[in-house]
C-alpha cells in the first residue's frame, strides 16, 4: 500500500486539485479528500522514516526540502504560530513536495 501510494499518490492529489475547482464539490467532497491524502502520507512517512530520509533527503530534492525551510521561517518570523490556517498551509505544502518527491523518486524509469 505504502509503494502504491508513494507511485500513485500525486495522481490522486492532482484529481483533489480538480475536484477544488469545481464549485460543486468544493466544500464538500474535496476537502475530504484532502485530509485524507494529507493524514495516510502523513502516516506513511512516519512507519517508514527510512522511506523520509532516502528520498526528501536525496540531493535532488533538496531544492523542496529548502522552500519548506522558508515557509517554516516565515511562520515563526511574520506569521502567528497558533494561527490555524497557517499551520494548515504549511503541512499542506510539506506533504504536497513529499508526494512529489516519492512520485518523481518511484517513477522515475517512466519520467526518463
Amino acid at each position: 500500500m505504502i509503494k502504491w501510494f508513494c507511485k500513485y499518490g500525486f495522481i490522486v492529489l492532482l484529481f483533489n486539485t480538480i475536484l477544488y475547482s469545481i464549485p460543486v464539490t468544493m466544500h464538500t467532497v474535496a476537502p475530504f479528500i484532502f485530509y485524507f491524502i494529507m493524514i495516510f502520507s502523513v502516516l506513511f512517512l512516519f512507519i517508514n522514516p527510512n522511506l523520509l530520509r532516502e528520498v526528501l533527503l536525496h540531493k535532488s530534492f533538496l531544492f523542496l526540502l529548502s522552500i519548506n525551510l522558508i515557509n517554516l521561517i516565515y511562520l515563526f518570523l511574520f506569521d502567528d504560530i497558533y494561527h490555524q490556517k497557517s499551520i494548515e498551509y504549511l503541512l499542506a505544502r510539506f506533504v504536497l513536495f513529499s508526494i512529489l518527491s516519492l512520485s518523481i523518486y518511484y517513477n522515475y524509469n517512466y519520467f526518463k
